[in-house]
């Protein structure tokens, strides 16, 4: 069977020009589909991506606890912030069937080290953190995620459980 090669639309027959036409006619133009799109896609929890000295966060939330951490830094009240620290849960394996299974892993906000200075001048800004940092006490390693009720999903839940079996609690704010 050969195929039928066609140039313009002049050459196919009048009957099936028109119900080219017809189709090109029904469907909107390309200029038509980007105007009906909307502008940006609403994210699953309606959080807003935020960028702080040009870090990404991904949500507001999110920011504005980096820029309470970088002035309880700057203050002396924690050291060593660290960002979106991975935590292994589970290393990648192969099992009796030959299939390979991804590793697991949890992705902590925050972490640092809680220092024993500079409590006094957060006090008199407000901090509510110090309270906490003074009864895990100075050297601690803290684990911090960045939560809403609507993030707190199951699989959050579950792997904040795997990292309390390995000794690490997640401090969510």
């Amino acid at each position: 069977m050969s195929a039928l090669r066609i140039d313009s639309l002049a050459d196919l027959p009048e009957r099936m020009r028109n119900q080219v036409a017809g189709k090109l006619l029904s469907q909107p133009s390309r200029a038509q589909q980007v105007a009906e799109q909307p502008e940006t896609k609403k994210s699953k929890y309606h959080n807003e991506p935020t960028v702080v000295n040009g870090i990404k966060f991904d949500s507001r939330k999110e920011a504005r606890r980096y820029e309470q951490l970088m002035l309880a830094m700057e203050l002396g009240a924690i050291k060593d912030l660290r960002l979106q620290v991975d935590f292994t849960l589970i290393e990648a394996y192969t099992d009796h069937t030959g299939k390979r299974h991804r590793a697991l892993r949890y992705a902590a906000d925050f972490t640092y080290i809680v220092a024993v200075a500079g409590y006094d001048r957060l006090a008199a800004l407000g901090y509510e953190d110090i309270e906490y940092w003074r009864s895990v006490g100075a050297g601690s390693k803290v684990i911090e995620d960045t939560k809403t009720r609507g993030t707190k999903t199951r699989v959050y839940i579950n792997k904040k459980k795997m990292m309390a079996d390995r000794g690490y609690i997640i401090r969510e704010v």
